[in-house]
């Protein structure tokens, strides 16, 4: 309450993310058993307020760089005749300690390129699923050469970070890295955010991640539920 009656608000931001640092570092310490001096926890908070900061400030430049703008739409767009819209969705399994990711490209016509989900205890933190879909989907991009794509999230922090400098010392941060890295080596392949109703097929294939990680779907195969699924969220 001192701080805030000074009225300064670097102190009161410091304060603030002094609080969520020690609160986090008690949590390390209770369920993971790891314990972190003070000055670790000064650091931490300071390098989080700072990151924050910088991403807020990149922002606006940051979704600007996209070719594809935030999408107000309801329901999915279908991408031009020489286009690949591929759409991406991670999701957090508590019971379990896992996530799970999905992955969806389809063609100008709305049709099932190919379309899986993985799972996997990496980190059973919401932003490493939601980074771990877009590194897979950049992966299948390298893979299969494709170019003149565009990758869809409904993550806003993820496009915003790897559209940007910022350095996080972090598991997040080394995904944004090899993000960034797959996506410096790809032709004409942009980045966007978009509503989470215009990507409820991949948050399907996400949430589906226990039941169909490992098998892929192609339009020749993809099952008949979700082929219907799909077509029900194209707009026309």
């Amino acid at each position: 309450m001192e701080v805030l009656a000074v009225g300064n608000m670097r102190l009161v931001e410091e304060g603030v993310m002094v609080s969520w640092a020690i609160w986090n570092a008690r949590n390390e310490m209770l369920w993971n058993g790891k314990s972190c001096s003070a000055a670790d926890v000064v650091w931490l908070a300071r390098t989080t307020l700072r990151q924050w900061k910088c991403a807020q400030s990149k922002r606006l430049d940051s979704i600007s760089l996209s070719s594809n703008r935030t999408d107000t739409r309801e329901r999915w767009s279908k991408p031009t005749a020489a286009q690949l819209k591929i759409n991406v969705d991670g999701t957090v399994f508590k019971d379990t300690n896992k996530i799970g990711t999905g992955f969806v490209a389809r063609d100008c016509n709305g049709r099932i390129i190919e379309a899986f989900s993985t799972i996997s205890s990496v980190s059973c933190r919401l932003k490493i699923a939601k980074i771990l879909s877009v590194k897979e989907a950049l992966s299948w991009i390298k893979r299969n050469n494709k170019s003149n794509v565009i990758l869809e999230t409904d993550c806003i922090l993820v496009v915003q970070v790897i559209l940007s400098s910022v350095f996080m010392p972090s598991i997040f941060g080394l995904f944004v890295q090899d993000c960034q890295f797959i996506l410096s080596s790809l032709s004409n392949v942009s980045i966007g955010h978009v509503k989470r109703s215009t990507n409820k097929v991949v948050h399907c294939m996400a949430r589906g991640a226990c039941y169909w990680s490992g098998r892929r779907f192609t339009k020749s195969d993809v099952l008949l539920a979700l082929q219907a699924f799909i077509l029900a969220n194209v707009s026309i």
